[in-house]
């Protein structure tokens, strides 16, 4: 009867730590093919043309672009979890300066309104949202 108290109480952390070292395993996994997905969801974004990366938020939809290319935005299941997809894109005006004469150093100065757009990419998933992962990019109307 001693015997088999000291085994079990022996037996018991063990037991537990089995089995956390396997579900962190498994959670890392988990990120690990949320972020593959992000990276290429972020990828599939700067290849769209430049017009057709809507402004704003945009999630749960499919946006195709003009260059036939098309970035999936609707939840995907990985290991039994839902993960929901979003992506938010902002105008950034760019301006910049140059020397118009070198002689008189005179600077010339130029602005672009909306030739620069910042991309995000948002992933979320477990039980009420407890996993986040985000991406960024920017990317010029050249």
């Amino acid at each position: 009867m001693v015997a088999l108290t000291i085994l079990s109480m022996l037996a018991l952390p063990g037991f537990m730590f089995l089995f956390e070292y396997l579900r962190g395993g498994s959670e890392l996994g988990e990120y690990h093919q949320v972020i593959n997905l992000l990276e290429k969801k972020l990828e599939l974004a700067c290849a769209l043309d430049f017009s057709s990366i809507p402004v704003g938020e945009t999630s749960d939809k499919l946006i195709e672009g003009a260059n036939g290319r098309k970035l999936d935005l609707r939840p995907s299941e990985i290991s039994k979890n839902l993960v929901q997809f979003k992506m938010k894109v902002d105008v950034l005006p760019l301006s910049f300066s140059a020397i118009e004469n070198p002689a008189f150093k005179q600077l010339q100065r130029a602005r672009a309104e909306s030739s620069y757009k910042k991309i995000e990419v948002f992933a979320q998933w477990g039980k009420n949202g407890r996993h986040r992962l985000n991406l960024l990019t920017y990317k010029a109307d050249l």
